[in-house]
């Protein structure tokens, strides 16, 4: 199986010229975009013909009329977060996530909320929030799923046992049909006259709803007999659900469709209360049966929700994460998440009450359980449950974990036998697997490792297709829970449906009879399995070498080791991953996006001509290095190392712009700038020589640029005492920031450190190379880092540790000089560097030390610097002033600031601009009149931070020395 280069085809740009002129959207029919559409959270991928993003309804109906005139398939996509192949097809790809993404507004009469299809649910909830008001069905990728991709698969999550489905809250649909009509959906009495004068009148509309009501009439029967009798359920079409009681609703027939049928445009739903009280109970079970027993009688406790986690998973997260196998008592077998909740304090507790006397009634020993009455206690519970799944992904391996017998349903009094033939057949095979499950609804997520390059494995794939699937079905089961059946299950619906498939057939014929809509998906007679697959046995890597420093084949493995979740995309502003993508809304920007172009790259899929397009260029522009990704990725892609890897090869071969090269040389710059001082902050300062920088370097002059402090300054106050007998040996590394602009930093880190009876050593090297790395001059990183890394190597020998009060620095000297130059001495001073904070802190716990401190009466807004998130040590600073009597923190979870070290500095709508409508909503919280001042470790955020909110910005350092009374304020 090997796919066809990806390329720009001369039908496919008239194809784009001519839509383009009939909608008001974007269109790319482009190689970029067939590439980044190609694949989606899925195991498939197909080039698809082109891109669409529209803008309004009247978009969607003339792409749709497009379509049909070229022959052309449509298929509609949010996040690309669906998982069994219902995002991917070959015709037009319609991304309703970038511009058709309004909340148009809450009813309180009809407790409704009126929105748009690419509407993220995250952002929906947060919106709701103002009214106290919640759209249920929670999926686990909420934070990034659209509602119409909900829709779409009738989606639902963990709390589906008590709130059910999405099909559950649908009041109307408006839809784009096959002849690009649109309608809006409504629930319908085919017993009154109303309902017959509309069947009668001539629209297609009518002529569909009599149609389907006839259809639906003739075979109830069939309906009621064919249809799983499990509550959750995805598979198929919601025939029991579109008439139901002499009620005929289109819109219950589109929730479930997956785009086969129609596109939804804008949908609205019927919202809850928010349930003001909860209560998670986490019992431990020393056997599966034990666990399986409880699930029918809990559910007549009406839990909210009820979860399982079974051994396997349990294993993977005591080996993986040390930081949760406390959570995990020894013995025990499976463990079961049951959440309550409501409006009554007492009546969740009544509920909780409950469960522990059934359990020790029930179980005389083998059970254990813990209770979780608070946000936070809950939340931390309920990310150890959520913790295995990341982790297999993370897995250094040739396997891959695709889902594909993932979503089966059983009857909840049956999953003890279910699970245990599960293990049966994977013994069998001599393969693993891992299971997780909506116990409560019998629904489990089993994802095992197949290796796509075996062809063995390929057959294995399709024999555990059969064997688990006969047996879901011989149990009354469903084969799709919550997912759908997209292309990976739509055979096997056949098997399923029996005799009710041919009804499902023409349905489809009725609504979409030239099979425009999302063809092969949900509704086809072909074995989709084993076709189209991103990995395969024919996938061959095109084997270069690296300029950065990977282990074996760890670059390939980086780049395949996305697999497209799309958690990359999530509308929660406090993620700072990716900032860009935020902003922009471009799939190129994401994540996800460039591990995706970067797959193709080596499976040579995309000409080698492609790095040397714009659009590749582009795609290097658009990673500012926050490291967010790599952080806050459930699989852990280091997207920025990648980027690195290519920004580094893209300059040896294209050189760099005059403001690169400046900012690379930005110590040289600042040093000479030292002995000039009075002059060079008057030069900057001046709005004449701002312009010019910004004409001839590519300086934005509305950037503030910091004071230089003078040489002479910075000599004066870097002074250190002899420590006799000290307590610890440390390197004192400055950053460019703290040496040439805030020596006063410098010397304030001095103080506290010898106050404590620390050796200080300032060090007398050079910078930590971070814009050279960035900018992909690694001639010139590996020349600063030469100069370095033998000297501060010797004090590492000499038992000194080194610390700076720069994230970025720290980040630097931790994993940056690591990629760039590998050596002895380097990996030496990677293993002995912290941050400042970090190294106080564990410095008073190993010597016991209480620090006295005086008051500092001051609340302020605190920032978390990106790399200081990326170093993944927490906020020790924060937690040290925390420590300080009057001084108030409010963290202002807001993302990334913008300014991305130099990023910022750029000129006009691809630096500055950008820079400051990402950290527009920092600004804005920081600006609210009780936070004094701000707060942060990082120099450049600092900066940012005054420029956008016009208030000072401390370093934790300057409260420290305040309290310790080494410094007035």
């Amino acid at each position: 199986m090997k796919y066809a280069m990806i390329s720009t085809d001369p039908n496919n740009l008239r194809y784009e010229q001519e839509l383009q002129q009939r909608i008001q959207g974007e269109v790319s029919f482009s190689t970029t975009s067939r590439a980044l559409y190609a694949t989606a959270a899925c195991m498939y991928k197909i080039v698809p013909t082109g891109v669409v993003f529209p803008k309004n309804a009247a978009d969607v109906a003339e792409v749709v009329r497009f379509a049909a005139e070229k022959g052309l398939s449509v298929t509609g996509r949010g996040g690309g977060s669906s998982l069994a192949g219902q995002a991917v097809n070959s015709g037009i790809i319609l991304d309703f996530s970038r511009y058709m993404n309004q909340i148009i507004g809450y009813d309180a009469q009809t407790e409704t909320v009126r929105v748009q299809s690419g509407v993220v649910y995250g952002t929906l909830n947060r919106y709701l929030d103002a009214f106290n008001r919640v759209l249920p069905p929670d999926p686990s990728s909420g934070q990034y799923c659209t509602v119409g991709g909900m829709v779409a698969n009738n989606a639902a999550g963990a709390h589906s046992v008590k709130y059910g489905f999405t099909i559950d809250y649908i009041d109307s649909l408006q839809v784009v049909l096959h002849n690009g009509e649109i309608i809006r959906t409504k629930a319908r009495d085919t017993g009154s006259e109303a309902f017959a004068a509309f069947c009668g009148s001539n629209s297609t509309e009518s002529r569909l709803t009599a149609e389907l009501n006839r259809l639906l009439s003739d075979n109830e029967a069939l309906i009621q007999t064919h249809t799983p009798n499990v509550k959750k359920n995805a598979s198929g079409y919601r025939l029991e659900r579109a008439l139901s009681d002499q009620e005929l609703d289109l819109g219950k027939l589109f929730c479930g469709s997956e785009g086969t049928l129609g596109l939804i445009t804008e949908i609205t739903f019927r919202v809850k209360p928010i349930p003001q009280f909860k209560r998670l109970v986490v019992i431990n079970f020393d056997t599966l049966e034990k666990a399986a027993d409880l699930i029918e009688p809990l559910l007549g406790m009406q839990p909210a929700a009820v979860e399982m986690m079974e051994k396997k998973a349990m294993d993977l997260v005591r080996e993986n994460r040390k930081d949760l196998r406390s959570f995990f008592p020894e013995g025990i077998e499976t463990q079961v998440y049951v959440e309550f909740d409501g409006s009554s304090n007492d009546a969740v507790a009544t509920q909780t009450s409950e469960l522990i006397r059934f359990l020790q009634q029930r179980f005389a020993r083998g059970v254990s359980y813990k209770i979780a009455e608070t946000e936070s206690d809950r939340a931390e519970l309920w990310k150890v449950r959520k913790a295995s799944f990341p982790l297999v992904y993370q897995k250094k391996r040739p396997e891959k974990v695709p889902a594909f017998i993932e979503d089966f349903v059983v009857p909840p009094s049956r999953i003890a036998e279910y699970i245990r033939f599960v293990y049966a057949v994977y013994d069998k095979y001599q393969t693993e697997a891992m299971i997780l499950g909506h116990a409560g609804n019998g629904n489990f997520h089993i994802r095992p490792f197949i290796d796509f390059s075996k062809e063995e494995d390929l057959r294995l794939m399709h024999d555990l297709m059969t064997e688990i699937s006969s047996k879901v079905l011989e149990m009354g089961g469903a084969i799709s829970g919550e997912h759908g059946d997209g292309r990976v299950r739509a055979r096997l619906l056949q098997t399923q449906a029996g005799p009710l498939w041919k009804v499902y057939r023409q349905v489809k014929d009725l609504f979409d009879p030239t099979a425009l809509f999302n063809p092969d998906v949900k509704i086809s007679e072909k074995d989709q399995l084993n076709t189209n697959l991103r990995f395969h046995p024919h996938y061959k890597r095109q084997i270069r070498s690296t300029l950065l420093h990977f282990n074996e084949d760890d670059y390939f493995y980086e780049i395949e080791k996305c697999h497209g979740c799309n958690a990359c995309h999530q509308s929660n502003v406090t993620t700072t991953m990716c900032p860009l993508f935020q902003v922009t809304s471009d799939e190129l920007a994401s994540p996800r996006g460039k591990a995706n172009i970067l797959q193709n790259l080596i499976a040579s899929d995309l000409p080698e001509t492609f790095t040397q397009e714009a659009d590749f260029k582009q795609m290097l522009d658009y990673c500012i290095y926050c490291e967010g990704c790599y952080v806050e990725c459930p699989s852990h892609v280091d997207v920025g190392r990648l980027l690195q890897e290519h920004k580094a090869r893209y300059r040896a071969e294209h050189g760099a712009s005059l403001m690169q090269r400046t900012l690379e040389y930005s110590e040289l710059l600042s040093k000479f700038q030292s002995h000039f001082a009075p002059l060079t902050n008057a030069l900057t300062a001046w709005k004449p020589a701002r312009l010019f920088m910004e004409y001839t370097l590519g300086i934005d002059h509305r950037r503030p640029l910091p004071r230089v402090a003078s040489a002479k300054k910075f000599r004066s106050l870097n002074r250190t005492e002899e420590i006799i007998q000290p307590r610890e040996k440390v390197v004192l590394f400055h950053d460019l920031f703290a040496r040439y602009n805030r020596p006063e930093l410098t010397a304030l880190a001095i103080r506290i450190l010898q106050a404590f009876q620390i050796q200080v050593v300032s060090h007398p090297v050079g910078s930590a190379a971070m814009p050279a790395i960035v900018y992909g001059h690694l001639k010139l990183a590996r020349r600063t880092i030469s100069k370095s890394k033998k000297i501060l190597a010797d004090y590492v020998n000499k038992g000194y540790k080194i610390i700076s009060t720069e994230p970025t620095a720290v980040l630097a000297l931790r994993k940056e000089w690591v990629d760039v130059d590998p050596s002895d001495e380097v990996v030496a001073i990677s293993t002995h560097t912290f941050e400042f904070f970090e190294f106080l802190q564990s410095f008073f716990q190993k010597e016991k030390i209480n620090p006295k401190f005086e008051s500092v009466p001051i609340r302020l807004g605190y920032h978390a610097p990106c790399h200081l998130k990326a170093l993944q040590i927490g906020r020790p600073g924060v937690e040290l002033l925390r420590e300080i009597p009057g001084v108030q923190i409010h963290e202002i979870d807001r993302g990334c600031c913008g300014i991305a070290g130099t990023y910022g500095f750029k000129k006009g709508k691809q630096g500055y601009d950008i820079s400051m409508q990402i950290g527009n909503d920092m600004f804005e919280e920081l600006k609210r009149s009780e936070h004094k001042k701000g707060l942060s470790e990082c120099s450049t955020c600092r900066m940012q931070m005054e420029h956008g909110s016009g208030k000072e910005i401390l370093h934790p350092i300057e409260i420290l020395a305040q309290a310790l009374q080494l410094r007035d304020m």
